[in-house]
C-alpha cells in the first residue's frame, strides 16, 4: 500500500480514533486524526488528505453533516462513514451526499483497506460493509 495515501480519521472518542489510525498505519496508510467535524474541516484546509474516514455519532457536527460540508468544499474527496448500527435512513442520506462507503463497526484492517481502495478507485455509491 502507498504510504502517500493520507486518511483523515474523525472520531470524538480518542480510543476509537487512535485504534482506527493504528489499523490504517498497519495497512500502509498515513493516518491523520481529528476529534470533531470542525477540527476535520480545519485540517482539510491545511493538509493534503486523500480519503476521510468519519464516525457518524459525534456531538455538534455528526458524520453526515461533516460529509455535507466536505462535499460542498471538496467535492472530489472520498468520505467513508463508520457507524455502530446499520440504518437505512443513514445509508440513504449517505448515498445522497456521495459517501464512498458506510462501514459497520467494529472495523478490521481488511475492511478499512477494502473501503479505502474502493473509494480511491472512484466507487460513488455507498454500501454497508460488515467485518
Amino acid at each position: 500500500m502507498n504510504p502517500n495515501i493520507r486518511v483523515l480519521v474523525v472520531d470524538d472518542h480518542p480510543q476509537h480514533r487512535q485504534a482506527a489510525a493504528r489499523l490504517l498505519w498497519r495497512q500502509g496508510f498515513e493516518p491523520l486524526e481529528a476529534a470533531s467535524g470542525d477540527e476535520a474541516m480545519n485540517l482539510l484546509a491545511t493538509e493534503d488528505v486523500t480519503v476521510v474516514l468519519s464516525d457518524m455519532e459525534m456531538p455538534r457536527m455528526n458524520g453526515l453533516e461533516l460529509l455535507q460540508h466536505i462535499h460542498r468544499r471538496y467535492p472530489q474527496l472520498p468520505v467513508i462513514l463508520m457507524t455502530p448500527f446499520y440504518d437505512e435512513d443513514v445509508r440513504d442520506a449517505a448515498v445522497l451526499w456521495g459517501a464512498a462507503a458506510v462501514l459497520e463497526k467494529p472495523l478490521s484492517g481488511a475492511l478499512i483497506t477494502s473501503a479505502v481502495q474502493a473509494a480511491l478507485s472512484g466507487v460513488t455509491e455507498a454500501e454497508v460493509m460488515v467485518a
